[in-house]
């Protein structure tokens, strides 16, 4: 079941079985390039003396090496945690199958405002701690927004959707 998408991909309401226990979680799907436009933006970023098979492939690399470090910040409190993933070539580019852990959207709660002073302040500074542990792993966030906050089933609200990942754009590290 389709429960979002973006200008990088969709995502997915998945459930896999675990130890026979039925689990739940969020699959997100990226291809590279995903349209026309990101692949007009891949080609004007990519540098002359560089194909676009080896352009794709470096990306590909660079996304497969910081989902590595967003998968070693499993239990970071208030980033969303990544499951697993998995980047596969296709014939024209690569797809990118993101399975992290499934969240409620808290864009309700941020349009309307907190009911109070308290949860206004807890929700300023989870996020806060948020972006300091994409920091202190050497990411950068680049795509806070409310359609990327999160609250789990403890109220704690979560920071997801890094977009280091976004065509052509390196993170500096």
């Amino acid at each position: 079941k389709k429960i979002g998408d973006g200008p990088n991909g969709e995502v997915y309401l998945e459930s896999y079985k675990d130890l026979d226990e039925k689990r739940y979680c969020a699959a997100k799907i990226i291809k590279l390039p995903g349209d026309l436009h990101s692949l007009e933006k891949l080609e004007k970023d990519r540098p002359e003396d560089i194909t676009q098979e080896s352009w794709l492939h470096r990306i590909a690399s660079e996304i497969g090496h910081k989902l590595n470090k967003v998968k070693l910040m499993r239990g970071s409190g208030n980033v969303a945690f990544l499951e697993d993933y998995k980047i596969i070539k296709k014939k024209d580019g690569y797809v990118v199958y993101i399975r992290t852990e499934l969240l409620t959207s808290a864009q309700e709660f941020i349009q309307n405002g907190a009911q109070n002073k308290e949860t206004a302040l807890r929700f300023c500074i989870q996020i806060s701690d948020a972006v300091r542990q994409y920091e202190k792993a050497g990411l950068l966030h680049r795509n806070i927004k409310p359609s990327n906050i999160f609250i789990d089933n403890h109220g704690d609200f979560k920071l997801a959707d890094p977009a280091f990942f976004k065509l052509g754009i390196s993170n500096p590290e």
